[in-house]
């Protein structure tokens, strides 16, 4: 096969629209990365954790070290289904399939098709080719296991046997078909034919070099499993009609460099590490959020792959952060992977043959990827190591769970174990054991022995109580949920000495303020029939948090187009050009509607975008989202309509607002967001044309806006930013300069002001709540609860952290007073104390 040299195109994907703009990142700086846990996943491979300080909070980062000079080590590319790419699937789901002890996901890919957008190598053959992306790597292993990060680019000749040729845009992508040649062999899965939208095409059957069958405008029943399919669409479809005849002989001619004795290859990103150092990207998505990486070793003996969490408890990472962060941990080279809502990583535990789900998803569910890494042992069965007890790493009071006991060989790879006859035995009365089964009875540490013919191993067991506990979160930030809707709330217990696990929920007293519904054992939230807004408090043996609820959602519309609002045009690449003003021609209501006027007549990327930009800050909304409403007058173009909200982290969400706009006239569009986004802010709604599927559509075309609109609920009570004054010993109090009796003023004890609560609380909008048996006072105000105990310095729980103070409620003639500088200060005010006046405003 002769040698073809490259000449790469431009292309950019949906996916990473937001390539075209660069952000220069920080770097984190402060307390250096913190090992939070470590174990082996076989020999060779070990999983970490670490909590790692960035500009938005603290990240947790899992990162898989795996030793390439280990003879037993293998790493490869997984991807597709059964072996053939066309249908995506879970990281989880790819490892089981292929049988990996580990896996994470891979290249980027388009959202639209599917397909990666690079190459994938792998058991001696090239999968799929690299798309010419400018700016793009790829990540692979030689057969000498040297791993390597570099571009990769495809040449490609399809010759009839009249000796003309055309150009080969890609193997195995749907990415770019337009006016083109693609080629599908037995690694694609003829069922995902990707024609629905091209219009006529023409297809041409090979075998053994000989072309079978040419049909038009019809899939080919199968492709051979020593040949493939000629896919020509319009410039494409022409050759073929007037160069290839079924009968006859056709060459395929392709090449792709750099052609090292690869074990495999896998398409990546853009590179963040180089020779130890953090490089200027080739493509930047910025701000905070999950990210997948990999990288290796100056001696290239290790690899190492990262995947940065963004979830309630982790802030996610710039690609800044994580480049430097990498280098912190000895990476030489190192590039960046599919992140978002595609990082995933799953690995087995020491002993469990079974694959467990390592990061949180930053999406509610798992996304369908085209290709990961798998990670995998080829050792053989070996001899016995070690028995590993699973408990939980802390027990709570009257918790009920069962220890196991489980072995490893002398590889790190699960043996079987028969713990059947296994005896368990403590000598603490802070738990009840019968066999295997435990049960925690009072704070404290239980030591536990297990001993079986083979083994004897002791340990001790934590057991925690009210005391013991440093914060407790519900694991969600808010719910908004319609009458009837379902959620699960994960509590998640942090102890004093940096212990963190989910616990059950079932261990839970559960109560409703301000709204109703019901929680089942499992932690799965019920919302009840009647709207409203309220909180729902989970607490453990008098440890308590809140998550804010809202049920039942209506429109609160966000742009009517009335009031001569900031708008602009953007397109990409700049040769889409157009306008978005605003217009009398059509509308809902009122005056005005938006005109977004687009033309894709000049510009030849294989993605185009015409963006309706709300000024430069864009149109912010205060309070949760549950999904956006809008009135949209369409062109019957077909073209692919999309919005950009970003959240109050800064992170941008890509949504969906119609997959073709195959309509004309008026047409409003209600979509659901798969989680609810907090003070979200649209910055711009923009139409898409994908190249490879635009035939047959205009080049120009206009669509109106009206009445947008994000979908919530009735907002929390707020606090209300006001000023209030007292004074010491006055039973009087000013809310905003306008008086107010009280029938009791504060008091000066010990240095410190003390105030019934009520009168506080009320004047700033927010709640207080009494619990004579306890003597606890609630506070509730917006997104804050506080608990504290009369005389009790020691548990002042501030939205599910308990943070000791030097002072607390007292009692003072039959009256409950509270703190008010701690109290006000927690809830977000300051307090202002001059000569017995004292004065609460916003911080």
């Amino acid at each position: 096969m002769p040698t073809l040299h490259a000449k790469r195109t431009t292309f950019i994907t949906v996916f990473v629209f937001v390539l075209f703009f660069t952000l220069t990142g920080t770097t984190f700086a402060g307390e250096s990365p913190k090992l939070i846990h470590e174990e082996t996943i076989t020999r060779g491979a070990v999983l970490q954790q670490y909590a790692v300080n960035t500009g938005a909070g603290k990240a947790k980062v899992y990162v898989t070290k795996i030793n390439l000079k280990d003879p037993y080590i293998k790493l490869d590319v997984i991807y597709g289904a059964k072996g053939k790419l066309g249908k995506n699937q879970t990281v989880d789901k790819l490892a089981d399939e292929y049988g990996a002890i580990a896996a994470i996901n891979g290249d980027f890919f388009d959202m639209t098709s599917g397909s990666t957008l690079g190459p994938i190598m792998s058991d001696n053959s090239w999968i799929t080719t690299p798309s010419g992306i400018e700016g793009l790597s790829g990540f692979g292993v030689t057969k000498d296991a040297e791993p390597q990060i570099l571009p990769f680019t495809f040449y490609g000749f399809i010759t009839a046997m009249n000796g003309q040729s055309f150009p080969i845009a890609q193997i195995n992508k749907t990415i770019s078909l337009a006016d083109k040649i693609n080629i599908f062999d037995h690694s694609w899965n003829l069922d995902n034919w990707p024609v629905n939208s091209l219009g006529s095409y023409t297809c041409a059957v090979v075998d053994d070099d000989e072309v079978e069958e040419i049909l038009e405008n019809t899939k080919p029943e199968e492709i051979p499993e020593d040949g493939y399919v000629i896919l020509g669409q319009g410039a494409g479809a022409r050759f073929i009609q007037e160069n290839i005849q079924a009968g006859e002989d056709v060459e395929l001619d392709y090449q792709i460099e750099p052609s090292s004795d690869w074990d495999f290859v896998m398409g990546a990103h853009t590179p963040l590490v180089s020779n130890g150092v953090r490089v200027t990207f080739t493509r930047n998505i910025p701000g905070y959020h999950a990210r997948t990486a990999v990288g290796y070793s100056k001696d290239k003996s290790y690899v190492f792959w990262f995947s940065v969490e963004n979830s309630n408890d982790s802030s996610g990472m710039t690609l800044e952060e994580l480049a430097d962060f990498m280098i912190q941990l000895g990476v030489d080279q190192g590039v960046n992977l599919d992140g978002g809502g595609s990082t995933t990583l799953v690995s087995r535990h020491p002993g469990e043959t079974n694959l467990s789900l390592i990061t949180v998803p930053e999406a509610t569910n798992l996304r369908p990827v085209p290709d990961g890494l798998g990670l995998f042992s080829t050792a053989p069965q070996g001899s016995l190591k070690d028995f590993i007890v699973a408990a939980p790493s802390f027990l709570l009071i009257n918790e009920n769970t069962f220890l196991n006991l489980k072995a490893i060989d002398e590889y790190d790879n699960p043996l079987s174990v028969d713990a059947q006859n296994a005896i368990w035995t403590t000598n603490s009365d802070a738990v009840t054991l019968v066999g295997n089964q435990i049960m925690g009875r009072k704070a404290g540490s239980a030591p536990i022995e297990v001993k079986s013919e083979q083994v004897k191993k002791e340990f001790l067991l934590e057991i925690a109580g009210r005391d013991q506990i440093s914060s407790l979160s519900l694991g969600q930030a808010s719910l908004l949920l319609n009458p009837g809707d379902k959620a699960f709330l994960q509590p998640v217990l942090t102890t004093k000495s940096g212990l963190t696990r989910q616990v059950p929920a079932d261990l839970f007293s559960w109560e409703w303020i301000g709204v109703k519904g019901s929680i089942q054992a499992n932690g799965e939230v019920v919302a009840g029939d009647t709207a409203g807004a309220g909180w729902l408090v989970g607490t453990y043996d008098r440890f308590s948090s809140m998550v804010p609820v809202q049920i039942g959602t209506a429109s609160q519309i966000l742009m009517d187009f009335e009031n001569k609002p900031d708008l602009n045009f953007l397109g990409t690449p700049q040769e889409v050009t157009g306008q978005f003003t605003t217009s009398q021609s059509d509308k809902i209501d009122g005056l005005f509607s938006g005109e977004l006027r687009y033309d894709f007549s000049l510009a030849t990327a294989d993605v185009q975008a015409a963006y309706g930009q709300f000024g430069a800050k864009g149109v912010s909304f205060s309070g949760l989202a549950k999904g956006m409403d809008l009135w949209v007058k369409g062109d019957d173009s077909n073209y692919w309509l999309r919005a950009e909200i970003q959240d109050q982290n800064g992170q941008i969400q890509y949504v969906t607002l119609a997959d073709k706009i195959n309509w004309s006239g008026w047409k409003q569009l209600c979509v659901d967001f798969p989680l609810a986004i907090d003070k979200p802010t649209l910055k711009r709604v923009y139409v898409v044309n994908l190249k490879s599927s635009s035939a047959g559509k205009p080049d120009q075309g206009t669509i109106l806006l009206d009445k947008i609109a994000f979908r919530t609920s009735q907002p929390l009570p707020e606090d209300k930013n006001v000023i209030l004054n007292l004074f010491v010993n006055k039973k009087e109090m000013l809310v905003n300069g306008q008086e107010q009796k009280i029938d009791q003023g504060p008091i000066v004890e010990k240095g410190r002001s003390y105030i019934p609560a009520r009168y506080i609380l009320e004047a700033l909008g927010g709640k207080v709540f009494w619990d004579g048996q306890e003597k606890k006072v609630r506070v509730l105000l917006g997104e804050h609860m506080i608990d504290l105990w009369v005389n009790d310095q020691n548990h002042t729980i501030v939205n599910g952290v308990n943070r000791p103070s030097d002072t607390a409620p007292i009692i003072r003639s039959n009256r409950t007073l509270i703190p008010v500088r701690m109290v006000t200060e927690n809830l977000g005010y300051k307090v202002d104390w001059v000569n017995g006046k004292i004065t609460i405003s916003k911080k």
